[in-house]
């Protein structure tokens, strides 16, 4: 709980207080033995580095959350790892389009494999923001609305309104 919050009060604002009571949940759920919800827990954390700009951080905590579902198997968390890896690339480096937008591609596919919808709706809307950036409105709009229409409640969720603004703004 003290991990969620940490993440919640970050979103609002709050930084990198927040962040240390991330880390201290994080720290706490695992020094107790627990590994169940790992991968989300790396992905909050690396997502909560990359908007502190701590890239080269938080690509090392995705890797390390590939890692380890490499590891164990759990490959559940795989998709939104590799989405956030697109979005740091991004964040770091104009000049990294290419990249993520190879990695945007194998999140996708990974969420697809798992049946996950919302994760395929996060490589999606990530995908087709970067299309939208390079004037591929189109491409960018056939590609979400599909996804976005298979979901039929949540629309209040923030991956619900953010997906719906960009199909707005395409």
């Amino acid at each position: 709980i003290e991990a969620t919050l940490g993440w919640a009060q970050f979103k609002q604002g709050a930084g990198a207080e927040s962040i240390a009571q991330l880390i201290a949940g994080m720290n706490r759920w695992r020094s107790e033995g627990n590994m169940v919800y790992w991968p989300w827990f790396l992905t909050l954390r690396a997502e909560a580095e990359m908007y502190l700009g701590n890239h080269d951080e938080a690509l090392a905590i995705v890797s390390d959350g590939l890692s380890l579902s490499a590891r164990t198997g759990e490959h559940w968390g795989d998709a939104d790892l590799l989405r956030l890896r697109g979005e740091i690339l991004l964040a770091q480096s104009a000049d990294e389009k290419v990249t993520a937008e190879a990695v945007f591609h194998q999140a996708l596919e990974m969420a697809r494999g798992h049946r996950s919808v919302l994760l395929e709706l996060r490589a999606t809307r990530s995908l087709c923001r970067l299309w939208a950036d390079q004037g591929k409105h189109s491409e960018a709009k056939k590609m979400l609305q599909p996804i976005f229409g298979k979901f039929t409640e949540g629309f209040s969720t923030p991956d619900l309104l953010e997906a719906k603004a960009l199909l707005d703004a395409l």
